[in-house]
């Protein structure tokens, strides 16, 4: 107890309350959403019409469809996605738990059996699986390029608020810029030619400033930093 830095309860009866092992599995729970959370994001990322991030593949060991050899599909993701499932199950019993005749029945007892190793274990085994996908993640940068590109600059009209900036009324500028988004949907123009031929926007921004505006590398933020500081924390 003390390796684990666990004190004993202040007020027991014939039995020990069971808030803190509803509370212990709730936390579990919430590991285990918080890693299916990655892992769908992943799947997501995997699927072929996006393909930015992917599973490590093992060419010699793995085989992901008897019938159509061209799959690689996210089975760890998969697997981590119906494994946090069942530990989320596992909460409704332990709260359940909490409820007993006279602080003292033991009907927690039986179910406590199942409820703790089961959560435990199983969440041990998924915590162990993302480490190995986030360690080997496979990740396509120029197919990420690709998919932004894939608007024509027009995912990228929210940067051109520079307008506000250069004197131009903000809700002007946001009704403007729909019109203009509009029209290069319409019209099948890169958003970039569209905004160089309205007359207000040419007026003040120069095509120097529009290309920076809509280069979404000038827009990173803080992702490097935070993903360093979660590959430290790791």
């Amino acid at each position: 107890m003390k390796r684990l830095r666990i004190s004993a309860v202040e007020i027991s009866t014939q039995i020990v309350q069971r808030d803190r092992y509803a509370e212990l599995v709730s936390i579990y729970a919430m590991i285990a959403a918080s890693l299916e959370s990655f892992a769908t994001e992943i799947r997501e990322l995997q699927r072929p019409e996006i393909a930015e991030g992917f599973e490590s593949f093992e060419l010699e060991k793995q085989i992901d469809s008897s019938t159509m050899p061209h799959k690689q599909n996210p089975e760890t993701c998969e697997r981590v996605c119906g494994l946090a499932r069942i530990v989320r199950s596992l909460e409704v019993p332990a709260l359940e738990d909490m409820v007993t005749w006279h602080e003292r029945d033991l009907t927690q007892s039986s179910a406590e059996r199942f409820i703790l190793p089961e959560s435990i274990i199983r969440l041990d085994y998924i915590v162990s699986l993302m480490v190995d996908v986030v360690t080997n993640l496979r990740v396509d940068s120029q197919r990420m390029l690709q998919n932004l590109s894939i608007t024509e600059g027009r995912s990228m009209s929210e940067t051109m608020i520079a307008l506000v900036k250069k004197g131009t009324n903000r809700q002007e500028t946001h009704e403007l810029l729909i019109r203009l988004f509009v029209k290069s949907v319409s019209e099948h123009k890169p958003f970039k030619q569209t905004l160089m031929e309205d007359k207000t926007v040419s007026s003040k921004l120069s095509e120097k400033e529009i290309e920076a505006a809509l280069n979404p590398k000038n827009y990173l933020g803080t992702p490097v930093m935070q993903a360093e500081k979660f590959a430290k924390c790791a």
